[in-house]
């Protein structure tokens, strides 16, 4: 800005004693001074400065001009009155005082009336208006107590907003991001409830923990579900635990108390590794496996297979579409059906008759495929013509599935002339089929052939246990042929 004034030293040169100052001198000591009238700065007695605007009332009208020194082209910072938002548009100034840089950018505005304040706007939208321009950090408040933490901060990131909060040591607590597509909500420990939260989210109080509404309501030891849930049975849909145990509650159908339903979906597997007591009725669409007791007071339903490592009580019916095992006691007061193999190797307390279908009768017959001679034992049978149950195991030996009546046969003929050749039917490795070693009775399941062209055979029926191995051990010098040699067996009758 370019000042043609006269400084004091200047002035003073003009009236030193005894001269006489000209026209012009004058007029340049009047110039240097202050006119209220035409400089638009009047100062009233009793009344502060004040200062007129220069513009027309309708437009922009500039206040002050703040320079750090007059020979700059620029003001600093100015001041001015009702700034428009397009200078091209006289009417579209906004009333109100603002204050702008050198670059001519708004940077504080007040709204006349409202008092809406502005930062980078002259169009506030509310109370306070922040616009930044491409600016990553828009608000932030600083302690200064600390390191001088951003402990409160609102960015952007591509135009989408982003308020954070910190602690004293800067670590992000809280944030939000606002996205379309990718919203984020970070927050640390919170209390609800509670100022003293002890876990990522701490709940202490009480509240609706009965009837279901529209409402989800969590407590500090329940939570009961709303939406379709709403209108529901009290306890329908909630989950709570007390001194003694955490209970699920099923959704009810309505307000019927007694239509409580729980739908698992666990494709991958469900364990349960306590114990499984079932009140009402249990439906299982895959394997159930339990390594401990397990207690259905209704119907047991499994469409696939069922272990059990230790006791089954079944109050109700209980129905297994697959295997079923049972390595200790298996008690069912309604009736079994079981379609496929059954294995259980404790006691059996069935009130009614099991039921094995047709098609799942335990039944085999094996025959030599090369000749035997000599000592052999097991004996080993390649030729399976049938196994139903596939019980008869590794071309050698048979495992009892359930506790029943069966029946065994043996078949044999000597093919050769250089000695004895006979077979026993041995129970679990040591023992004889109805009997032990030294026991007369063994006797009964043993059959010889003494020369060449011999042929025995023997029927046996016998009591076995679920679990029992039943095998054929072949003794003596001579040999036999695989075209009339055979071993046989079926289940006549499972037992309770």
């Amino acid at each position: 800005m370019d000042i043609n004034k006269r400084n004091r030293t200047e002035l003073k040169q003009f009236f030193e004693q005894g001269d006489q100052p000209t026209e012009q001198q004058f007029a340049e000591f009047i110039d240097a001074g202050i006119n209220q009238s035409e400089d638009g700065i009047a100062k009233v007695q009793g009344a502060p400065l004040s200062i007129q605007s220069e513009g027309d009332s309708a437009g922009l009208q500039e206040v002050l001009d703040l320079f750090s020194k007059f020979t700059d082209d620029k003001p600093k910072w100015s001041l001015n009155l009702n700034p428009t938002v397009n200078p091209q548009e006289p009417d579209s100034n906004q009333e109100g005082l603002n204050i702008k840089d050198a670059t001519g950018q708004s940077r504080l505005f007040i709204k006349s009336g409202k008092g809406d304040v502005g930062i980078g706007t002259i169009e506030p939208t509310s109370k306070l208006t922040i616009q930044g321009k491409n600016e990553t950090s828009l608000l932030s408040v600083i302690d200064t107590t600390q390191q001088h933490a951003k402990v409160f901060e609102v960015t952007q990131n591509q135009g989408n907003g982003i308020v954070s909060l910190r602690s004293g040591e800067n670590e992000e607590i809280v944030r939000l991001q606002g996205k379309q597509d990718a919203t984020s909500f970070l927050l640390g420990k919170v209390g609800v409830g509670t100022n003293t939260p002890k876990a990522p989210l701490s709940i202490l109080g009480t509240g609706n923990t009965t009837k279901p509404d529209q409402s989800m309501h969590i407590t500090n030891s329940s939570i009961l579900f709303g939406g379709s849930n709403a209108g529901g049975s009290a306890q329908s849909g909630k989950i709570i635990v007390d001194e003694t145990s955490l209970k699920i509650f099923g959704k009810t159908s309505g307000t019927n108390g007694a239509t409580k339903k729980i739908d698992i979906f666990s494709e991958g597997g469900m364990s349960v590794k306590g114990n499984i007591n079932a009140l009402n009725k249990l439906n299982v669409e895959g394997a159930l496996t339990a390594k401990t007791d397990m207690q259905v007071q209704q119907n047991l339903t499994i469409n696939g297979n069922i272990i059990a490592k230790n006791q089954l009580q079944i109050e109700g019916v209980l129905t297994a579409k697959t295997d079923l095992e049972v390595q200790k006691k298996l008690t069912v007061k309604g009736s079994t059906t079981v379609e496929a193999n059954m294995t259980v190797k404790g006691n059996t307390t069935v009130e009614k008759p099991i039921k094995i279908p047709v098609n799942q009768i335990v039944a085999f017959s094996v025959a030599l495929s090369v000749n035997m001679k000599g000592a052999k034992n097991p004996l080993q049978f390649g030729q399976v013509n049938y196994d139903m149950g596939g019980h008869f195991k590794n071309n050698t030996h048979f495992i009892a599935p359930i506790k029943g009546m069966y029946l065994f046969t043996m078949c044999m003929r000597h093919n050769t002339g250089d000695g004895d050749v006979g077979w026993k039917l041995r129970l679990n490795d040591t023992d004889f089929v109805n009997g032990t070693a030294g026991d007369e009775k063994q006797e009964r399941s043993w059959l010889i052939a003494k020369t060449a062209g011999h042929m025995n055979s023997r029927t046996v029926i016998t009591f076995l246990q679920a679990g029992d191995k039943v095998h054929v051990e072949q003794f003596g010098s001579g040999g036999n042929d695989n075209y009339s040699s055979g071993f046989e067996g079926i289940l006549l009758q499972a037992l309770t």
